[in-house]
């Protein structure tokens, strides 16, 4: 009767334990598919990113042969001019109210 039983018990254990394998495999797969999942993501994030740079990195040449040419150089001076009339301006509307404020007073 002890040998029976035992042998019960192991069969038992061993369906359990089969079971546990079957769970941790099922488990195994998940984190496989959610990895490739995440390296497909980063590469296309990549991939993207690098777009981009490349993108950027174009139009920054652009950019700077635009200012290095003579239209480029003369729209610069051109903002140096319109900076210099803003801080005129605003130089001069805070005289006129301080004028004003005097004439109150």
């Amino acid at each position: 009767v002890d040998l029976e039983v035992c042998r019960a018990r192991i069969e038992k254990m061993e369906c359990e334990h089969k079971e546990v394998v079957n769970e941790l495999k099922t488990e195994v797969c998940k984190v496989k598919v959610e990895k490739e999942t995440i390296e497909k993501k980063s590469l296309e994030r990549d991939t993207a990113n690098n777009s981009v740079i490349r993108t950027m990195k174009h139009k920054l040449v652009e950019v700077e042969s635009y200012l290095s040419s003579s239209e480029g150089r003369s729209y610069s001076k051109l903002e140096g001019r319109l900076a210099e009339t803003k801080l005129r301006l605003v130089m001069a509307l805070s005289e006129r109210d301080e004028m004003e404020m005097m004439l109150r007073e």
